[in-house]
């Protein structure tokens, strides 16, 4: 039954393959701006370490979708660095999530 409701919720979030799901935000032209920029520094310590990081080059859709990744990480592996970084994160903004 959660399975089938899992798929629902895909299927309602408009997700294109029944394993991922699609969201659209809407950020300020200043925060696109820094965005763009991150990854784009991102990106230039990726090839200063010939590709020695976990996700590559990065645009701003792949640096927010590693942003996600390593907040279900929460939930997954809450014990990972990953996990615990983004539980800390979230602590600052007031979500102290007490796990």
């Amino acid at each position: 039954m959660s399975e089938a409701l899992d798929r629902f919720a895909d299927q309602q979030a408009g997700g294109n393959l029944p394993d991922t799901r699609k969201y659209t935000i809407e950020v300020s032209n200043d925060l696109g701006a820094q965005l763009s920029r991150l990854a784009k520094r991102c990106t230039a310590v990726d090839k200063g370490c010939n590709g020695a990081t976990t996700h590559g080059a990065l645009t701003v859709e792949r640096l927010l979708a590693m942003l996600a990744e390593d907040c279900g990480m929460i939930i997954r592996r809450p014990e990972s660095l990953e996990g615990s970084g983004m539980a800390n994160l979230l602590a600052s903004h007031g979500y102290d999530l007490g796990e």
